[in-house]
């Protein structure tokens, strides 16, 4: 039916909702049915609501949305109530114009108060969806409507029985806000002249010319003026819906920005020109689009440098790491966030509270590690190997010792980051790697347990031959798993991980671990400060890189700061 507008649909289950929650006219429609209705598409939505033997049942509905609705005997009788094939094509139309004059001119939302339009990226559980479900949000207010997909199937999606009362953390983490692509997204329930012509609800007056840090193909680093300029920020001409203007304050120097310079690559992510650096970042918020209602100037947040489609597969399954569209910033050609001035979707900025800037620059890394742990499944008591003591690998050891892990030894081919491990996590064994062969360096490591094999290794350099280690000295149905970035391709001893069972796993960033990452620093379980060796201004970032580059300069991370 692509004559009926989805508007007109979204109008509807919103308008019917609305009703149904505030005037409570029948306790008994229950919050499933109103996301099916959403679900089954406009034709079917419409038809639904159109059924005479339920409006039977619900009076009150049935005294509201009658007038709106064609007569009866329109409607073809069918035992397949809900389908999309059982009612004409013209009164189908004839209704959806109805129904787009009726809410058009009663509800006129967006004039009211600006709405989001947010979609389901990051569930808890596993839930299913032939269609995407959203919901939007009028300040504390949530109220079902539909998201128009690519493509609509005839089954009814499995939904979630949601409670009215939405934690901010749910408001923010469990539905994400739909950046379009190219253009402004209008949300259905807007009305265009709230959402066309960007502006925003407040902005800082007082800003420096925005600088970035680039590199290119010839692997050049050089500071210079970046976009969006100060005064864009200012006038709020390049913010989106949806949108808010960070000052970054700190920004920590990861391997990839490194690697990117130095071999302009990794893997199939290719700097093909002028590009920005840089994705650990934390800042505060300078400038909100009117569109925002949960931030404000002045909050301090941390960004998630990454901005999914909302409607792929994994988005829809909550493994938006895995989407097939997402914009991650720093990777070639996204621009990253080395810069005084960003606009991200706001959705993807986190609170922060009193946090300090560095902390969260560094939940960045921390969700590398959270990621790894959550699927590497580390348990109470378990031994495990960590490969490899760089921020990555000291990072997963704060988390290995906090969920329990015992005993823990640390590999690396450096005596002072071993050192400072140590430092970090007293309890944790020591091993220095020396030039051995895999199977003979994995007797060195069991030893270093005291002949316990361990039942996890996480392996965080990447290297070959830390990974044929690791494989060897798991125990029988144990498991590797690689949180760190190697080449395109490796060799490893498979006939010892196919005779010993051993499961070998992989990673690609994260996804719904900010918030667990957010509260372990707010509640001290993990010391990210304590890895923040060397601090440079932004105008600096050469001489920071350098640093960083540097095995003998002893940086563990190396944080590049911004503040006015």
């Amino acid at each position: 039916m692509e004559n009926i507008t989805t508007w007109s649909t979204k109008a509807l289950a919103l308008r019917v909702f609305e009703k149904h929650t505030l005037d409570r006219m029948d306790p008994k429609i229950k919050r499933r049915e109103m996301l099916e209705y959403a679900a089954i598409g406009p034709v079917g939505a419409i038809g639904k609501l159109a059924d005479m033997a339920y409006f039977r049942r619900n009076t009150a509905l049935k005294e509201y949305l009658g007038p709106l609705l064609w007569p009866p005997s329109t409607i073809k009788h069918s035992t397949h109530r809900h389908g999309p094939d059982i009612y004409p094509e013209e009164a189908c139309q004839a209704t959806g114009k109805k129904l787009e004059n009726e809410f058009n001119r009663e509800l006129n939302l967006a004039e009211e108060k600006p709405l989001c339009t947010r979609s389901p990226l990051q569930w808890d559980g596993v839930l299913g969806f032939s269609d995407p479900v959203s919901v939007i949000g009028a300040g504390v207010n949530m109220q079902w409507a539909i998201q128009p997909p690519p493509r609509r199937t005839p089954q009814s999606p499995h939904t979630e029985r949601m409670t009215p009362n939405f934690s901010p953390w749910e408001k923010r983490h469990r539905y994400q806000t739909l950046v379009a692509r190219g253009k402004t997204h209008t949300s259905p329930t807007m009305s265009p002249s709230a959402v066309e012509g960007n502006g925003v609800a407040d902005v800082k007056t007082t800003l420096k010319p925005n600088i970035g840090v680039y590199t290119n193909p010839n692997h050049d680093l050089w500071v210079t003026a970046a976009e969006p300029s100060a005064e864009a920020v200012k006038s709020g001409s390049d913010l989106k819906h949806g949108e808010v203007s960070v000052a970054i304050r700190s920004t920590g120097i990861c391997g990839s920005d490194v690697h990117f310079w130095h071999a302009g690559c990794i893997g199939p992510m290719i700097v093909e020109g002028d590009h920005i650096l840089g994705h650990e970042s934390a800042g505060e918020v300078i400038a909100v689009h009117p569109s925002v209602s949960h931030l404000k100037v002045g909050d301090r947040v941390a960004v998630e440098p990454n901005i999914p489609c909302g409607t792929c597969e994994p988005c829809l399954t909550g493994r938006y790491n895995g989407c097939e569209s997402v914009l991650f910033l720093s990777t070639p050609p996204v621009p990253g966030m080395l810069r005084r001035y960003i606009n991200h979707p706001a959705v993807w900025c986190h609170k922060i509270g009193n946090m300090s800037f560095e902390n969260g620059a560094l939940l960045e890394p921390l969700s590398v590690a959270l990621a790894g742990m959550q699927r590497a499944q580390v348990a109470l008591g378990d031994p495990v190997l960590i490969c490899g003591a760089g921020p990555i690998g000291l990072i997963t050891l704060q988390c290995c010792a906090a969920a329990g892990a015992s005993p823990i030894v640390i590999t690396d081919i450096s005596e002072s980051r071993l050192a400072f491990a140590k430092e970090l996590c007293p309890r944790v064994i020591t091993h220095k790697v020396e030039r051995l062969s895999a199977e003979d360096s994995a007797k060195a490591i069991v030893k270093s347990f005291g002949g316990i094999e361990p039942s996890v290794a996480l392996e965080c350099t990447g290297v070959e031959s830390s990974i044929a280690s690791a494989v060897w000295s798991v125990k029988f149905g144990g498991k590797v798993f690689i949180i760190g970035v190697g080449k395109n391709e490796i060799n490893i001893p498979f006939m010892r991980a196919s005779v010993r069972e051993v499961d070998i796993q992989l990673q690609y960033r994260y996804c719904n671990t900010w918030p667990r990452a957010i509260r372990l620093v707010e509640n001290n379980v993990v010391d990210l400060s304590k890895l923040v060796t060397h601090k440079f201004k932004l105008e600096d970032a050469i001489k920071a890189f350098e640093t960083s580059a540097d095995p003998k300069s002893g940086a563990i991370k190396v944080m590049i700061q911004s503040l006015d």
